[in-house]
């Protein structure tokens, strides 16, 4: 685990080439710009914005088309503005007539109850005109005696009647109820909906024809991207009539091939080291199989260059997390072949493929603590068999439950302060980790010695307790100590550094939440379980139909916890005593490249 190095890099070149230096630089693809002048916003505020969010909302409309039509790769005659306005059109057509549809829909559901009838004219009525209601038999006996009331049909719950007035009753019970049926003829509502199913078809079949374009349409927006970074990287670089001069941050890796592109364009170039008062862009490094980790860190933050890269310890203790909160072998096994099954769909998107070895450290580790557990769907093992033999942890035993997971935070916020110690640059502020990490050992050296009543232990406990609160109060600030009042400010600030202590606390109790949600669980596991029991004694489909509802419930209920807390305890707990300051993500300038499946 590693932040990649970052050397500073400037080049000059004559103005006459600008333009194609910068196009080769955009190919070369391995410079974060830095800007050299005062920012120009209009690049990025230009009418072409709206454009691209166009071609990139049609893309996305043809991808997620069900049924994807064979890709053309090329095209002569290809036209990107006439093709972007029919996949517009076939957009805002579908969405209308989808909308009319549904109206459409719940009129003939609301009319279908009346069956078919057409509706005389108001001139054979005499003004007379029918009111339609849906009554309970109930609700039909308020109806006055005097009105002209007609039944239609009735089955067990309603009746339908028509009242013949010239006015709309109003401030009878019954008013609210009725049924507005309209001047259309069922008949023709139904023709009306067959022949907007058939233009929604139509609009189906050209949405699939449509979707051949996708790849073209991508290469369009990828030159797009490429045409407005080239702009704002212009935007960037200092130039007078006769030279350009532009800087950037490239990794230590790449400074051969810029040294080869600037020899064979004959370009001037100086690198050099950053200075302490300059920031490079953070890109980490890590193996692929752990790549998981460090998508994890920058979904949340993103490290600072001279911090630590955490990504391999959020990679297992988010996997050690999961798995206590999961707390089941079972649910285990049921992840394990979710994510056998869709192994295949992760690999088509490179995009997802870290998912791959972080769904399968997370089965694992899911299996393992729920085999420690004794925990399988919430049964447990009989006693002499093979999988019993592996229940070493007593869920049900609070107390050592509960120590467990107060040591396992006690760790992880130990290591956060060991790696904060090893990465610093300040000696105050090693010291000062240190003492934060003998300060957690020694608090469990002396909660031990209470608990066994061992005097030696508890004072040797005590001792290291205010050995470490004197690191802390002493080294809580680089202020050098030559006058009194330098004296006083760095009294001020020990006395503030040990106000964390409190802080300290509640982050270590925090961890207790693995045991509880682990807890929650099991219990809620064990109670379906015995819900089924009970049920199957007069019907097995309906114990069955219990059983499976409760166990998926459970098993959702679970996994949305073991991802919400599991990640909550590493990106609030484990950085706020680990990762010291922010950082910005590795940009390089370069084109955009696409693919077609």
């Amino acid at each position: 685990m590693s932040i990649v190095a970052f050397k500073k890099l400037s080049i000059f070149g004559s103005s006459l080439n600008k333009n194609s230096m910068v196009d080769q630089l955009q190919a070369l693809g391995c410079i974060h710009l830095i800007s050299v002048k005062p920012k120009d916003n209009s690049v990025l505020t230009c009418p072409s914005t709206s454009l691209l969010d166009q071609f990139n909302t049609a893309v996305r409309y043809l991808k997620d088309c069900p049924e994807q039509g064979r890709q053309r790769l090329q095209w002569r005659q290809f036209n990107p503005d006439e093709i972007l306005m029919s996949i517009l059109a076939n957009q805002k057509d579908m969405k209308e007539l989808i909308d009319q549809r549904d109206r459409l829909l719940a009129r003939v559901h609301e009319l279908a109850e009346w069956g078919n009838f057409h509706l005389p004219d108001e001139s054979q009525l005499s003004g007379i005109k029918l009111w339609f209601y849906k009554l309970t038999y109930k609700e039909a006996a308020l109806i006055p005696k005097d009105k002209i009331v007609q039944e239609v049909y009735r089955d067990n719950r309603y009746i339908f009647l028509v009242l013949l007035a010239r006015e709309e009753p109003q401030g009878e019970a019954f008013c609210s109820l009725r049924s507005h049926t309209g001047a259309v003829p069922l008949k023709v509502l139904r023709n009306q909906l067959e022949d907007l199913n058939e233009q929604i078809d139509d609009l189906i079949d050209e949405r699939r024809n449509l979707t051949r374009y996708r790849f073209l349409l991508s290469r369009e927006i990828a030159a797009f991207a490429d045409r407005s970074q080239f702009k704002q990287a212009l935007n960037q670089i200092n130039d007078n009539k006769n030279f350009f001069f532009l800087q950037g941050w490239v990794p230590q890796s790449k400074i051969s091939d810029i040294e080869l592109f600037c020899r064979e364009q004959v370009l001037g170039v100086a690198i050099e080291e950053p200075s302490a008062d300059e920031i490079p862009p953070t890109l980490l490094q890590n193996p692929p199989l752990l790549e998981g980790g460090q998508k994890l860190v920058n979904f949340y933050q993103t490290p600072g260059y001279r911090a630590l890269d955490p990504s391999i310890m959020v990679f297992f203790s988010f996997s050690v997390f999961f798995a206590m909160i999961l707390a089941d072998a079972g649910y285990g096994i049921v992840l394990a072949v979710i994510t056998l099954l869709s192994w295949k769909s992760l690999g088509k998107r490179q995009s997802l493929t870290w998912l791959r070895p972080l769904l399968v450290t997370l089965s694992a580790f899911s299996i393992i603590y729920g085999m420690l557990l004794g925990s399988y769907w919430g049964l447990e093992p009989k006693a002499g068999s093979v999988l019993a033999q592996f229940k070493v942890i007593n869920i049900q035993n609070f107390k050592s439950m509960m120590t467990l997971v107060i040591v396992i935070g006690c760790l992880h916020i130990c290591i956060a302060s060991g790696m904060r110690a090893w990465f610093s640059s300040g000696f105050c502020e090693r010291v000062k980790s240190i003492g934060i990490i003998v300060f957690i050992i020694s608090a469990l050296i002396w909660a031990y010695g209470l608990m066994n009543h061992n005097n030696y232990i508890v004072t040797a406990g005590i001792c290291l307790l205010i050995f470490s609160l004197l690191m802390m109060l002493f080294f809580a600030s680089n202020t050098p100590v030559n006058s009194f009042k330098g004296l006083l400010l760095r009294g001020f600030h020990g006395l503030t550094a040990l106000t964390e202590i409190p802080s300290l606390f509640g982050d270590i109790l925090s961890y207790l939440r693995l045991f509880a949600l682990g807890l929650a669980g099991a219990s809620l596991a064990l109670t379906f379980n015995t819900m089924a029991s009970h049920i199957a004694e007069t019907s097995w489909l309906l114990a069955g139909l219990v059983l499976l509802l409760g166990q998926c419930l459970n098993f959702v209920l679970c996994l949305m916890g073991a991802v919400i807390h599991g990640l909550r305890l590493n990106y609030i707990e484990f950085f706020k005593w680990s990762v010291k300051e922010d950082g910005y993500n590795y940009q390089p300038f370069k084109k955009q490249e696409i693919s077609h499946e």
